[in-house]
């Protein structure tokens, strides 16, 4: 039976959050230059205010961009990133781990080889409602699964 391990937020935060954070730092940027507000703000703040608008693009291209959706059936992990679908058995992961103080969870997925996707993978948890700074279950239960096909027990 197939079961969705990432969250059913993954198509919303790659496809319609970062493109849009990084075009509404745009348009901001672009109604603070047209009102001539810019022009009066003194040339250091104009300086970091295009400064923090690179890096919240790049932030939010780094985190959201890359994300794939993942699925379990039986021992094999589905991968897509809603163009390229990947199959892979549990016995080609290598490890897992993820990010305890961020918000949407990331989880991350390394291999033995790389894959198209590459070494490793960047999945969203389910969103909890409070994470404090324990794995998420979806972490803990991959890694268990993991442990199981490494040492040859049946799932």
């Amino acid at each position: 039976m197939k079961r969705t391990l990432s969250s059913g937020m993954t198509f919303f935060y790659k496809f319609i959050m970062a493109p849009l954070w990084i075009v509404l730092a745009f348009v901001t940027y672009l109604g603070l230059e047209s009102s001539g507000e810019l022009e009066q703000m003194p040339s250091l703040a104009q300086m970091i205010l295009v400064i923090a608008f690179f890096i919240a693009a790049i932030v939010m291209y780094r985190v959201f961009a890359d994300i794939k959706k993942v699925d379990l059936e039986g021992t094999t992990l589905i991968i897509t990133n809603f163009r390229d679908t990947l199959r892979i058995d549990l016995r080609e992961v290598k490890s897992i781990s993820g990010s305890r103080f961020t918000n949407p969870e990331r989880v991350r997925i390394h291999f033995h080889r790389p894959t198209i996707f590459g070494d490793s993978i960047v999945f969203i948890a389910p969103n909890r409602s409070f994470s404090g700074f324990s794995k998420t279950q979806v972490q803990k239960e991959l890694e268990g699964l993991i442990s199981q096909s490494h040492s040859g027990q049946a799932l």
